[in-house]
């Protein structure tokens, strides 16, 4: 009966169904090349019959002759048997044999069917139409409700529509028909993943692109090159589709208002950046706004009342000159939040709208008629792209707040427990059942901590997409040697030559890179005077958790810059492992002033020279820290973008951060006395409370407490 009611549930909700449907449709795509090798144990193509030769049997039923030749079949050579009547020189049996590879896979996908069990080629290639042109009917209904995407949904249609015309024109049936439906089929799906997704993410935004590119090159190295059959190029499509129709439903889950009424969307952190130039003698006008906005904030700015706003800073990037570049003073507006970007940038609107027009009305392009439609245009069309981290990822800010509660009130019942000696003679584990038992009898208050907090599949997929990424290309890799070492027809020693340059380009290039980047030596930025870094310090006065701002222009070179541009990218789709610094709760780095100009933004524990300091203590810290600074002007060179650098002359180091540091005007924290160690400690102490343990688990539960 559980089971009956579990599948009821299932069809009777449409988030449910449908990321069960789509499941369905990936699993068929990606299993039809195995199901058909499965079962197919034929070596001969279907014997094609001449029935004036099976008559002529009766005048000469002994006399058998067989023919062999060789002939062209479906753009392959192969061995045809012709069974003909000796005495009537008729044919009347004729036999193809079926090419296959060495691991007994045919050609291409169109040819199992001409097979023995030809009914499955029908059978799975009408049943995985049926499933696209259903999802794509049923769905297109209810798209608003599940807010699965806006458009390109009828694609699916589409792309079952020409699913079933391969099954009508098979390759020999009608070699142009075949081929149109086909190439439908792999363009459709191409298109799909080609069209932006609802409040989607950055990764998912760069993993469908990859993924149509992809199908797309599977298909041309083939078409153009054949280092492989037809069938590898197909398979590898099905495999690219497949994956999308997962990650397609694992992001439909956040977007379903009735799946978790506590959060209705993601909870992955991001960095939101605009950076725009400042009107012409605006610049100290506009820093007494800012510094006014910030001692008034809850006047024109609310962000208290955002749910997804975490950290806000607004800095004002003074007028720069170098002998090779005039940088203009420029305004960076840079928030941390959590959720799709539609939501924050709505709910400043909401909350903000004033004010934001109070501070960006003196910066350049800035519309006299501004509305919030406008604003928000303005804003996008002004953002900048940030290799951006945050260090208690998936935590929002009610949770935090709640989550400090639960603490509050376990450490509280604990005090008095023990001044009460209520604790001597018991274990670690019926401690802990009495915690348990106390936040129980709290009612309704902390009813939402019975469950440990789990992480959605799609937010699991972004954290972990930097070792999901290199598998892939790994993988990819290994596929792209495995059938150049089996098609090219050369020597082992020049096969061995040719995996080896394969695998050691992309370090090649980078060093090469640097090499050239780094051919001329730079001078350090000077010392400050110490009431500057009087001043700077000042601005440092947090108890806990304090912003820091460091920009630099980009050492000269074009090639510096579009290399440094590629690289924040990349660094930003790996942040959870190579954005490691210590004490911080939020950072990013970003270029303005048309790539020509590096900015540093975090917000820390600590004063800054601690903080900035702590990059020191270890090599690999260093070798981060060195490719991340050493491209702006003033700070020390660094040997192929990595080595010595900041370990070398640290003072060097010091003097530079010092001399782009700048004070932000406005700065907002969703918890001033809350550092991101905190935050994940009281995570761990919610997700442990009713978790099963043993006792030394039960033991080192405690401790966090």
């Amino acid at each position: 009966m559980k089971i009956t009611r579990s599948i009821r549930s299932h069809i009777e909700d449409p988030l449910k169904s449908f990321k069960g449907l789509q499941v369905i449709i990936a699993s068929i795509c990606i299993a039809i090349p195995a199901i058909f090798w499965g079962f197919d144990r034929d070596e001969f193509y279907p014997a094609k019959e001449n029935f004036r030769g099976l008559a002529s049997i009766s005048g000469c039923p002994s006399g058998i002759k067989i023919d062999t030749t060789k002939i062209e079949y479906h753009g392959q050579v192969v061995s045809e048997f012709i069974v003909k009547n000796s005495c009537t020189k008729r044919t009347i049996f004729t036999y193809i044999k079926i090419k296959k590879n060495g691991w007994g896979f045919r050609y291409s996908l169109s040819e199992y069917a001409y097979g023995s069990k030809s009914y499955l080629f029908g059978l799975l290639y009408c049943m995985a139409a049926m499933l696209f042109i259903y999802n794509g009917f049923v769905y297109q209904k209810r798209r608003r409700e599940l807010r699965i995407q806006k458009k390109g949904h009828w694609t699916n249609i589409f792309t079952g529509l020409c699913l079933i015309g391969v099954v009508f024109y098979p390759e020999s049936a009608n070699k142009t028909w075949h081929y149109i439906f086909s190439i439908g089929f792999f363009v459709g799906n191409i298109i799909a993943m080609l069209f932006p997704k609802e409040n989607e993410t950055n990764t998912f935004k760069t993993t469908r692109r990859i993924m149509a590119l992809v199908i797309a090159l599977a298909l041309i190295v083939h078409l153009v090159f054949n280092w492989y059959s037809l069938l590898w190029a197909e398979w590898i499509s099905l495999a690219m589709i497949a994956s999308y129709l997962i990650m397609a439903a694992a992001s439909a889950e956040h977007r379903n208002p009735e799946n978790n009424k506590d959060r209705s969307t993601h909870r992955l952190h991001s960095a939101f950046t605009v950076a725009v130039p400042i009107k012409e003698g605006e610049s100290e006008r506009l820093k007494e706004v800012l510094a006014s906005l910030n001692n008034n904030r809850n006047s024109l700015l609310n962000f208290n009342y955002s749910d997804t706003t975490l950290f806000v800073s607004g800095v004002v990037i003074p007028f720069d000159k170098t002998p090779f570049e005039t940088f203009p003073a420029t305004f960076v507006f840079a928030t941390t939040f959590c959720g799709p970007l539609s939501r924050h940038l709505e709910e400043l609107l909401t909350t903000s709208y004033k004010g934001l027009c109070e501070m960006f009305k003196h910066c350049v392009d800035f519309p006299d008629d501004i509305k919030p439609g406008t604003l928000t245009n303005y804003l996008k069309l002004n953002s900048h792209f940030a290799a951006h981290n945050s260090f208690y990822n998936c935590v929002t800010k009610k949770d935090v707040q709640r989550e400090k509660r639960l603490r509050s009130e376990i450490e509280n019942y604990l005090d008095r427990a023990q001044k009460l000696n209520a604790f001597d003679t018991l274990s670690a584990l019926q401690v802990k059942g009495l915690i348990q038992r106390h936040i129980k009898t709290r009612g309704r208050r902390f009813e939402w901590a019975h469950q440990p907090d789990k992480k959605m599949l799609w937010e699991i997929l972004v954290i972990k997409r930097l070792w999901i990424g290199a598998i892939t290309i790994l993988l990819f890799l290994a596929l792209v040697i495995f059938f150049l070492w089996c098609s090219l027809s050369i020597r082992i020693f020049y096969k061995i030559i040719i995996v080896v340059l394969i695998l050691i380009t992309p370090v090649i290039t980078y060093l090469l890179i640097a090499l050239y980047i780094t051919r001329k030596k730079h001078r350090p930025a000077p010392m400050l005077d110490n009431e500057h870094l009087r001043e700077l310090a000042a601005s440092q006065l947090h108890p806990v958790l304090n912003e820091m701002t460091a920009a630099a222009p980009l050492k000269e070179g074009r090639l510096r810059r579009h290399f440094y541009a590629t690289a924040l990218k990349l660094i930003n789709f790996g942040n959870s492992y190579l954005m490691k610094v210590p004490t911080v709760s939020s950072l990013r780095w970003f270029l303005i002033n048309n790539k020509k100009r590096l900015v540093f933004l975090s917000n820390y524990t600590n004063t800054t020279d601690f903080y900035v300091r702590d990059f020191l203590n270890s090599k690999g810290t260093r070798r981060g820290i060195n490719f991340m600074f050493t491209n702006g002007v003033g700070f020390p060179d660094a040997k192929l973008l990595a080595w010595e650098g900041i370990g070398k002359d640290p003072e060097g180091y010091m003097n530079a951060v010092h001399s782009g540091q700048h004070i932000a005007d406005l700065w907002y924290a969703h918890h001033l006395t809350l550092t991101s160690d905190i935050i994940n400690k009281n995570r761990k102490i919610r997700n442990g409370l009713f978790k099963n343990m043993t006792e030394c688990d039960a033991k080192k539960w405690l401790k966090l407490l």
